[in-house]
């Protein structure tokens, strides 16, 4: 347990007598808002997730940077955030430098914990001190999780972001993106080496489901899937957790293999108003991609704007064609998207969210990769993989 200074000890102590508290000190900075933001985390895919939905509170900062959270759920896992000021709301940042995030597990009735920070690199510089003994190690077990992650930040801050910004080619576009995202995925890769046996040990279901999050585990091969999947269940049914659970259905449903069944026998309605069948008229091409995407979510139109357009001029119409499907959003949002973005593929309005439940789906973009030759339907969450997919496959 660090050392804790005499004013602040005395002020957690004195919180002993109600609900869960947490209080912190943030370094304040001129481009991020003067506000900290609390999510409980009940879902495993709100861990990392930059929907709003988790949020149950916000605190404007003072002048010298403090806020307070008080009446919380004992032992439960929650996130602190913070938004730039030109952010309408507090979505995540996953840069390896301004990460705006920190995660946070309150203890018994009456405990509490302080964080410190700097807003402008939240996740990787805050420290935590706790009222409790026991409370202090469970947090410290974040921390450490949060070290482990630090070769991948080191990666992602040596990477060069500023050719996106200069280059006009789409292809020229893809194939750096492909480059840069190479690069991180080998080093994630060898961060999921060491967060392994983290999983396979702990018995703390706020730190499990925390740990799945920053592992990814809706990635994990055949073989790390089975071995989490046994030592989660054996955890959840002696200390039954409803967000274990839900990183239970994610391992669950991540080995799920698709099947067309009755996809194929219905029609859509499209954003033009009309309706759709992917068997009449039959599209003349041995692969549809479809790119499920909302108009709230920022990685979608990149990806619609630079990583679809890279496809389409890689591979032939006879190879390829891509349809849009709108999922999660409202109409009118979307089709506002369509026409700044100059987004020109066929698109599909999952208005009664057949697709979206059908598949599944947990986060966006999100691609469905259709064989027509052969009705074998495959799941990507990212355009490397499913790039590397298409290039064996054409």
């Amino acid at each position: 347990m660090k050392k804790i200074s005499l004013s602040i000890l005395a002020f957690l102590l004195s919180k002993i007598a109600f609900a869960a508290t947490i209080t912190g000190h943030f370094k304040q900075s001129s481009a991020w808002a003067d506000m900290a933001y609390l999510s409980e985390i009940t879902d495993y895919t709100f861990i990392l997730s930059g929907s709003t939905y988790g949020i149950v509170d916000s605190q404007r900062l003072s002048g010298k940077g403090i806020f307070k959270f008080e009446h919380l759920k004992p032992n439960t896992l929650y996130r602190v955030s913070a938004r730039l000021k030109s952010d309408e709301m507090p979505g995540i940042i996953e840069d390896g430098n301004r990460d705006n995030y920190a995660f946070v597990i309150t203890g018994a009735q009456g405990n509490a914990v302080h964080i410190e920070a700097d807003i402008a690199r939240m996740f990787l510089s805050y420290t935590m001190q706790s009222s409790t003994a026991p409370l202090a190690t469970v947090n410290d077990k974040i921390l450490y999780l949060r070290d482990l992650r630090k070769p991948i930040y080191v990666t992602m801050q040596r990477l060069d972001p500023e050719p996106l910004n200069t280059l006009k080619d789409p292809e020229k576009i893809m194939e750096y993106q492909l480059r840069m995202v190479k690069e991180i995925k080998a080093a994630t890769e060898s961060n999921n080496k060491l967060l392994l046996p983290f999983l396979l040990k702990e018995s703390d279901p706020n730190l499990l489901a925390l740990a799945s999050g920053l592992y990814q585990i809706e990635y994990a091969n055949n073989r790390d899937n089975d071995l989490i999947t046994e030592h989660l269940s054996r955890i959840e049914k002696s200390a039954p957790s409803s967000l274990l659970n839900s990183v239970l259905v994610v391992l669950q449903k991540s080995r799920k293999t698709i099947k067309p069944d009755f996809m194929f026998d219905r029609s859509y309605r499209l954003m033009e108003g009309k309706n759709f069948n992917f068997l009449s008229p039959r599209i003349p091409s041995k692969f549809i991609l479809l790119d499920c995407w909302a108009s709230w979510c920022t990685p979608c139109r990149k990806s619609i704007k630079t990583d679809l357009p890279y496809l389409r001029k890689k591979y032939s119409p006879q190879q390829l064609q891509i349809i849009g499907v709108v999922v999660k959003d409202k109409f009118q949002a979307a089709e506002k998207a369509i026409k700044a973005d100059h987004n020109q593929y066929l698109q599909i309005y999952d208005h009664d969210k057949f697709l979206n439940q059908y598949f599944e789906i947990q986060g966006i973009p999100y691609y469905v990769l259709i064989n027509q030759e052969t009705q074998e339907i495959r799941a990507f969450q990212g355009i490397v993989d499913l790039e590397e997919y298409l290039a064996k496959e054409l």
